[in-house]
Order: C-alpha cells, then sequence, then structure tokens
C-alpha cells in the first residue's frame, strides 16, 4: 500500500459511518474505497472502515493502524456525535496507542481532548484513559524507545 493520502482518509471516514449506520456492507464499502483510492488495498480498506464503529463504542483493534487515520476519525466523531461519542472515540485511539507504544499518538489525542474542553466535562468518569495515561513498569528496550524518541524531537 502507498501513502494514504488526505483523501481516502475522508472516503474511509464516511463509508464508516455507512457501514455503522447499516445502509451499505463492510465489504461493499471496502470495494468502493478500494475503487476511488487503489492504494488502499481491500482488506486494509475493511480494517480502516471497521475502525469507525470501534471507536464509537471505545474498542479498538490490534492491527497495526495509520495514525493521521485514527487523528481524523476522533476529531470528526468528536464534532459529529458529540462530546460523549468523542470521549469514547479519544478513549479508543488511546487504548490503540498503548497496545503498540505510540507516545507521539497518544500526545496528539491528549492534544484533541484538551482542544475540545473534553476532560472539563463532569460526567466523565474515573475509568476514563483520556484524563491521563495510565503509568507502568515498562520495559528497558520499550524505556530506551521512549527516550530516542524525545531526543529525536530535540
Amino acid at each position: 500500500m502507498g501513502r494514504m493520502t488526505g483523501n481516502a482518509i475522508k472516503a474511509l471516514f464516511n463509508y464508516g459511518k455507512e457501514v455503522y449506520q447499516k445502509h451499505i456492507s463492510l465489504d461493499d464499502a471496502a470495494e468502493k474505497v478500494h475503487d476511488e483510492s487503489p492504494e488502499v488495498a481491500f482488506s486494509s480498506a475493511k480494517h480502516y472502515i471497521k475502525w469507525h464503529g470501534e471507536m464509537r463504542n471505545g474498542d479498538f483493534l490490534t492491527w497495526n493502524s495509520n495514525s493521521d487515520l485514527l487523528l481524523y476519525y476522533a476529531e470528526h466523531i468528536i464534532k459529529e456525535n458529540g462530546l460523549e461519542t468523542g470521549k469514547m472515540a479519544c478513549q479508543s485511539v488511546l487504548k490503540f496507542a498503548d497496545h503498540v507504544n505510540r507516545t507521539e499518538l497518544a500526545e496528539a489525542v491528549h492534544k484533541l481532548v484538551d482542544q475540545y474542553h473534553l476532560n472539563s466535562d463532569e460526567r466523565i468518569d474515573g475509568d476514563y484513559i483520556i484524563s491521563q495515561k495510565r503509568e507502568k513498569n515498562i520495559s528497558p528496550s520499550v524505556g530506551l524507545q521512549y527516550i530516542k524518541s524525545f531526543i529525536a524531537k530535540k
């Protein structure tokens, strides 16, 4: 697969909404995305289309995923579906970022949370991951990755 374009991300998001609303089947949507954006393979289109529903429910997929696409989805879910659903979408991306150790993605999600004031809502319950990424014991190799990432930013 080539580099995913902004138009491909928009198409995947829009077809994800259609599949979520049961207006089109996942296979038909994936075929249309592949026809419109040949750089997105049919199997990848299915995966990315599924993300829309997963994010709206606060769940995540473990297969490698495009960070720009996930951030686009999260922001547009916030804008189109409101703060509560937006919180679920952000939670979903944070779960994925934690699963694959993508600190930059988690930081970008926290910026979205701040931008849309998702933490200031009194209805947030203490279980939301978006309030603060959990600290945990990390392996030396993961710690080294964090340090290298930090140094690279300087």
